[in-house]
C-alpha cells in the first residue's frame, strides 16, 4: 500500500511540478537539470566538482506526532552539492555549497529551502607549522521529532541560521612523533520563526589537543576544551540557558591502510548553567567514529557518543544524549549494492517528569549504478521515539526513491 502511494507520488511529481513548485521550485528544477548536464561534461575538469541527488519520499507521519494525530504526505527533495578546490603550492583553498530543498505535496507550509556555504583554507607554512581557517553560513531547520521539544501540530518547522568561523593551528605533522593542535570555534545562531528566540546563542569553543605516536598507524591523544554558550534571550520563565562546559579527554586514533580508520575519545565533562533554574550536568563523555573495510566490496561505518545537548524547550535545561550507530554498504555485483543502517539512542533528562526517551532509526535499501556517474536506489526507513512521557512518542515509516550523480 505504501509503495503504491510512492509510485502515485512519482506520477504526481511529473504532473504537478509546474503547480506545486511554481516560483522557486521551477528555478530549482532548472538548476538541477543544468547541474546534471554540466556534471557529465565537466567530470574531468580540475578544480570544480558538482553532484546532485533527487528524492521522492512517502512519509506516513510527517510531523512526528502520536499515532492519533499523524498525517502522511509525499515529499520531493533536491540536494545540489557544489565544490571548488584550488591548490596553490602547498596550500589548499575550498569553496562549497550544499542545498536541501523539500516540497510537500499536501501540506506546503512544511516546505523548506536549506543552504550551507563554506570557505576553507589549509595553509602549509613550514614543515612543522600549519594553519586552517574556515568560514561558514548555514540556513537550516529542525527535522520533526529530532529535538526534545513538543511536536509541532500546526506551523512550519523551526528554522534557523548560523554564522561560524573556525581557526586551527598545527605544530607538527600527522606523521610526527608528537603534534599539538589548538582550535578556536565561534558561532552565532538565530532562530527565525515560531517564537524560538529564546534559543538564540553565541558560542565560543576553545580546544587544545596533543597527539603522541606509539606505532606507525596509531596515536594517543590528550584533549581539553572549554565551551561558553551565551544565550541571548530569556525564556518565558525568565531564565537563560547560558552555560559553560569543560571537557578533559584521552583517546586513540588509528589508520590501518585500506582496512580501518577511526578515533575514540573518553573523559569527563562538567556543564554549569548560569541560571540556578536549570540543573548542572557532569560525568562520563565519549565519542567513537570509525570505518572498517573487511574486503574490497564491503564498507562498515560505526560510532557511539555520550554527550550533552541544549534543550529545545523553554522549561528545561541541557540533557544527556547517548547514541550508537552502524551503517553498511555491500556490493553484491559491480553495479548493485545493498545499504543499511541502525541507530539506537537514549536521552536522559533531569526534570520533574523524570523523562527518558528511547530512539530507533533503521534503514535498508538497494542502490544500482545505472551509469558510471549515475546511481539510483530505493530505501525504507523506520523511525521511533518511545518516551516515558507519552505525548513525545511517535513512529514513522518512510519509503524513498533516489537518483543521484556520483562524481569525484
Amino acid at each position: 500500500m505504501h509503495f503504491q502511494r510512492l509510485l502515485t507520488g512519482v506520477r504526481k511529481t511529473i504532473m504537478m511540478i509546474g503547480v506545486r513548485l511554481k516560483n522557486v521550485g521551477i528555478v530549482i528544477l532548472a538548476l538541477f537539470l543544468a547541474l546534471l548536464s554540466f556534471a557529465v561534461s565537466a567530470q574531468g575538469r580540475s578544480g570544480f566538482h558538482t553532484n546532485v541527488e533527487i528524492q521522492l519520499l512517502y512519509d506516513d507521519n510527517v510531523r512526528a506526532v502520536i499515532d492519533e494525530l499523524k498525517e502522511s504526505d509525499e515529499i520531493f527533495v533536491v540536494n545540489p552539492d557544489l565544490a571548488w578546490i584550488w591548490l596553490y603550492g602547498k596550500h589548499r583553498f575550498d569553496l562549497g555549497y550544499r542545498g536541501n530543498y523539500g516540497f510537500y505535496f499536501d501540506d506546503s507550509i512544511l516546505n523548506y529551502d536549506d543552504h550551507r556555504l563554506t570557505a576553507h583554507a589549509l595553509l602549509d607554512h613550514t614543515y612543522r607549522l600549519n594553519t586552517e581557517l574556515q568560514f561558514g553560513y548555514v540556513r537550516d531547520h529542525d527535522p520533526p521529532g529530532q529535538t526534545n521539544a513538543l511536536p509541532n501540530l500546526v506551523s512550519e518547522f523551526d528554522k534557523w541560521r548560523d554564522w561560524n568561523v573556525l581557526g586551527k593551528l598545527y605544530y607538527g605533522r600527522d606523521d610526527s612523533k608528537g603534534q599539538i593542535v589548538a582550535q578556536l570555534d565561534y558561532s552565532v545562531r538565530q532562530y527565525i520563526n515560531n517564537n524560538q528566540e529564546f534559543r538564540d546563542y553565541d558560542k565560543l569553543v576553545t580546544t587544545g589537543t596533543f597527539f603522541y605516536r606509539i606505532t606507525p598507524d596509531t596515536r594517543l591523544l590528550f584533549e581539553a576544551s572549554l565551551a561558553d554558550s551565551d544565550f541571548q534571550n530569556k525564556s518565558s520563565i525568565g531564565a537563560s540557558q547560558s552555560n559553560k562546559e569543560f571537557r578533559s579527554l584521552t583517546g586513540v586514533t588509528w589508520d590501518i591502510t585500506a582496512i580501518t580508520t577511526g578515533i575514540f575519545k573518553i573523559g569527563y565533562l562538567d556543564k554549569q548553567h548560569d541560571s540556578s533554574t536549570f540543573s548542572d550536568l557532569s560525568g562520563l563523555t565519549f565519542r567513537l567514529d570509525g570505518i572498517w573495510k573487511p574486503n574490497t566490496y564491503t564498507k562498515i561505518s560505526f560510532g557511539a557518543v555520550r554527550d550533552t545537548q541544549d534543550s529545545a524547550q523553554q522549561f528545561s535545561g541541557a540533557f544527556v544524549k547517548n547514541t550508537v550507530r552502524a551503517e553498511v554498504r555491500h556490493a553484491i555485483t559491480p553495479r548493485i549494492a545493498l545499504v543499511g543502517g541502525l541507530r539506537y539512542g537514549r536521552d536522559e533528562f533531569d526534570d520533574i517528569l523524570g523523562r527518558e526517551d528511547t530512539r530507533w532509526d533503521a534503514r535498508g535499501g538497494v542502490r544500482h549504478s545505472l551509469l558510471r556517474w549515475l546511481e539510483i536506489g530505493v530505501e525504507y526507513r523506520y523511525l521511533e521515539r518511545e518516551s516515558t512521557v507519552d505525548i513525545f512518542d511517535f513512529k514513522s515509516n518512510i519509503f524513498m526513491i533516489t537518483a543521484g550523480t556520483k562524481l569525484d
